[in-house]
């Protein structure tokens, strides 16, 4: 009997422009699947059009994750009229997109370039867009003062040269009160905690970075 496949759409923003990863889902032991390398599309249609050449021949289990409204109603007639897609299932919305589909944007600051890249590794993998990323508080403020318009979250050390984080934060609130912001410290001095309470930040995360503490922050920040 043969087993039925398995098939991924997967839509991604980048830059304001949208694009489609294909991809299947192949068996690599019993009942044991790994992703194969996708293919990438620019548009839905496209996407569908190459699910229905490689495809036809088998019977698919169509799994979509990103998807907003209107690409929704795209794939249900695609479904509709294609008798070989037997099965379709809307994985969760990643946490990093918006209802729109687009991405959160975020803005990262800190001196530590190994915590920076793993900051990086998690959020992306939620599809958050990166939009900046500076290593010192004058780098960070300049950024500020040009692109405040299009961050969604700040993730922020404190301990940063020539000025604090504390300033920063400051400056984030003068510019853009609806900016979020994630401290992610070494620091887990009560001082240093209570100065962050009363600046209304919203969230406190020491280092070292917890890939299940820094999620659940975002969560709650976007909630």
């Amino acid at each position: 009997m043969e087993r039925k496949r398995i098939i991924y759409v997967i839509k991604w923003v980048k830059n304001e422009k949208p694009f489609f990863q294909l991809g299947e889902f192949v068996m690599t032991g019993m009942d044991k699947y790994l992703p194969a390398r996708p293919e990438i599309f620019f548009s839905l249609n496209t996407t569908l059009q190459a699910i229905k050449n490689k495809f036809s021949s088998s019977s698919l289990m169509l799994l979509t994750m990103g998807i907003d409204k209107e690409d929704v109603a795209l794939i249900d007639k695609f479904i509709a009229t294609n008798s070989f897609i037997t099965g379709h299932k809307n994985i969760a919305k990643p946490l990093g997109k918006k209802s729109d589909g687009t991405p959160y944007r975020v803005f990262m600051v800190d001196s530590d370039f190994e915590a920076l890249k793993k900051i990086k590794r998690i959020i992306v993998k939620e599809h958050f867009e990166i939009i900046g990323i500076a290593r010192d508080s004058d780098h960070a403020m300049d950024f500020l003062r040009k692109h405040h318009d299009h961050i969604d979250i700040l993730i922020t050390e404190l301990y940063l040269e020539p000025t604090d984080g504390y300033k920063l934060i400051q400056k984030v609130k003068d510019l853009s009160p609806r900016i979020k912001i994630i401290i992610v410290t070494k620091s887990n001095s009560e001082l240093d905690i209570r100065k962050a309470v009363d600046l209304k930040i919203n969230g406190y995360i020491i280092k070292p970075i917890d890939q299940e503490k820094l999620i659940n922050d975002i969560k709650k920040v976007l909630s």
